[in-house]
């Protein structure tokens, strides 16, 4: 049980850690300081391609980013500019 706990803690703090490096990632390509970033929509495909996409919101507008671990890390930001 205490390996269980340890554990959960353990994943916790690493995707609260992890949203906190995409929003300093994205903030370079949005133009917003990263305490005001909101992260949603991540998708990882690291195993297959070493995709990582998701979505960056500032001040209401929201872009799509996308991370390649082959591009040497290239991050690439755009506005989302189709509403549903």
């Amino acid at each position: 049980m205490k390996k269980l706990l340890i554990a959960l803690t353990l994943i916790s703090l690493s995707a609260c850690s992890a949203t906190t490096g995409f929003q300093r990632m994205a903030s370079g390509e949005i133009g917003c300081p990263p305490e005001i970033i909101k992260i949603s929509n991540e998708n990882s495909q690291w195993v297959l391609d070493g995709l990582r996409t998701y979505q960056a919101e500032c001040n209401g507008v929201a872009h799509f980013c996308s991370f390649s671990n082959k591009d040497f890390g290239s991050l690439r930001c755009k506005e989302r500019t189709v509403k549903y």
